[in-house]
């Protein structure tokens, strides 16, 4: 596993917690060119800050984000005009669903009951600033629609997580590497470890939880390209 990972980004990488940086190191072991890539962004929310798959933009992939949040759109159409954009949300069945949208629209969310108010209550991030209804499809339909199947799949959909990836045909849809958030603020009951177990039970190494936010995962057909590289807690320096 990967653990405690520390980059020198210089403005390079822009997940979180160096996702992105992480993946790159995966990915270039196992993709010969990153022009060829594919990605898919569920909950993508901003296309460059604190994004998991701009890094890969930027070096010439490309793919689909899912973002259902319609005041985003002319952002990220404008910035990444090769990804494709989806403006739906992913859900545990399809039709309409109320949205929330927040003060912070990195926590907006159709499943604003799974919030603790306690908590939420002292932080104007967590304010309801509009409401709106979206439309939902599952994380099945969405892969049947998909040309061809992405190398890396990152989701971050708060409060459904766990559940979406639950309803996932993990035999028919699998992406090299998956980046799933482990760890959702304000939420009542944090699902990282279901995530973790889920993803082990369908045959997906778990490579990193770096920070403990987000867990990253990788096919385990691949682990062999990778037994070289697949070390305990390493620091490094990372520069392009």
């Amino acid at each position: 596993a990967i653990n405690n990972v520390e980059f020198d980004s210089n403005g390079i990488f822009h997940s979180q917690v160096n996702e992105d940086a992480i993946c790159l190191l995966l990915l270039s072991r196992l993709i010969k060119n990153f022009r060829d890539l594919t990605y898919i962004d569920i909950g993508a929310n901003h296309p460059v800050c604190l994004n998991n798959t701009y890094l890969f933009y930027t070096l010439g992939a490309k793919g689909v984000l899912v973002e259902p949040d319609i005041n985003l759109k002319n952002l990220i159409e404008t910035v990444r005009p090769r990804d494709t954009l989806i403006c739906k949300a992913i859900g545990v069945d399809s039709g309409k669903k109320k949205f929330f949208k927040l003060k912070n629209s990195m926590l907006n969310t159709m499943y604003y009951d799974k919030l603790d108010m306690e908590f939420c209550k002292n932080y104007q991030a967590f304010e309801i600033e509009d409401e709106c209804e979206v439309e939902t499809i599952t994380i099945n339909q969405l892969f049947s629609e998909l040309a061809v199947m992405p190398d890396l799949m990152s989701i971050d959909i708060e409060g459904c997580n766990y559940e979406v990836l639950e309803q996932m045909n993990f035999c028919e849809f699998r992406p090299k590497v998956i980046i799933a958030e482990l760890s959702a603020w304000g939420e009542k009951e944090q699902k990282g470890e279901k995530i973790i177990k889920l993803l082990i039970k369908n045959n997906y190494a778990q490579i990193s939880t770096n920070g403990n936010i987000n867990g990253i995962f990788i096919d385990k057909k691949f682990e062999n390209d990778l037994q070289d590289f697949l070390i305990k807690d390493f620091t490094f320096n990372f520069e392009i």
